[in-house]
């Protein structure tokens, strides 16, 4: 990191009120919003970050700091999602080995054929009505991801086990299972740190963008924008040609596609030891 940054907040109001006319305004200093005044500072772009409280202040609480880039996404025939995750996952494995760690991830195979794991081949939706994966489509997607991580990151294929091996590795897994496919994702051991590591990025980048905490959006009078300094209780007038909000979902939501997914957690000493360090990916009927 150089010297040549400067964060030093009343200079940075001072810059906001000489030159209010910015081109990107992101409220809500998240890691969506930290990554995104990082991508436009990059590009030169006069882009503000503010927030009512700490930067990247809810990512330490998330539930469980996954790094995502699998079946997920093909399971639902976002072949295009799945690429661009996987890519995505690398880059930051690659760019932050100090923030983003491996995290080997297991699913337990009880069948060969049925499943949702429908990529590239689209199933009749009757067909697919079970929750459980069969190891000829799981095999096939993680073997198209393994493509798309190409062959200097050998390491990071899948592997198949069957039934034997895999409780001779994880003994208490139901002994019904066929055997179990592994993968790897990766998790982020330290959100905040990773979130503080792109917000300087950015500032290095472009040294005229403007991360402010403790800044909030209190009013908006067409083109203006009114924002406040909840330190000092002053406020500054923007001109944004563009306002982001990545902090809260406004009721026109037409263009944003929901997609779920249930992470558990545990604090217990006992599983963690039975799974050897893995993340496990369970299903339902």
């Amino acid at each position: 990191m150089g010297n040549s940054v400067s964060l030093n907040r009343l200079q940075k109001i001072k810059q906001l009120r000489q030159n209010p006319d910015i081109q990107v305004l992101i409220v809500g200093a998240g890691v969506n919003g930290i990554g995104l005044f990082r991508e436009l500072a990059l590009q030169g772009i006069y882009v503000a970050l503010i927030d009512e409280g700490d930067f990247g202040t809810d990512s330490p609480i998330a539930i469980s700091h996954l790094v995502h880039g699998d079946v997920y996404y093909r399971e639902n025939g976002g072949f295009g999602s799945a690429e661009t995750a996987v890519l995505e996952r690398q880059r930051l494995l690659q760019n932050a080995p100090h923030v983003v760690i491996p995290m080997p991830t297991t699913v337990p195979i009880f069948r060969w054929v049925t499943g949702r794991f429908h990529v590239p081949i689209k199933l009749p939706k009757e067909a697919l009505k079970t929750g459980r994966r069969g190891l000829f489509f799981t095999r096939l997607g993680l073997m198209l991801q393994d493509k798309m991580l190409g062959s200097k990151v050998d390491s990071f294929k899948h592997r198949f086990a069957f039934r034997k091996k895999s409780l001779k590795q994880f003994p208490r897994l139901n002994p019904n299972i066929l055997g179990t496919v592994s993968y790897y994702n990766a998790t982020i051991i330290a959100p905040e740190r990773l979130c503080t590591d792109l917000l300087w990025d950015g500032c290095e980048a472009s040294p005229q963008s403007v991360p402010l905490n403790y800044f909030g959006q209190t009013a908006l009078d067409g083109d203006s924008v009114t924002v406040t300094d909840f330190i000092t209780g002053e406020t500054v007038q923007l001109r944004p040609q563009l306002v982001i909000n990545t902090k809260d979902c406004p009721p026109q939501t037409d263009n944003i596609h929901r997609q779920q997914g249930l992470h558990l957690v545990l604090a217990n000493s006992e599983l963690r030891q039975v799974i050897s360090n893995h993340s496990f990916f369970f299903e339902y009927e």
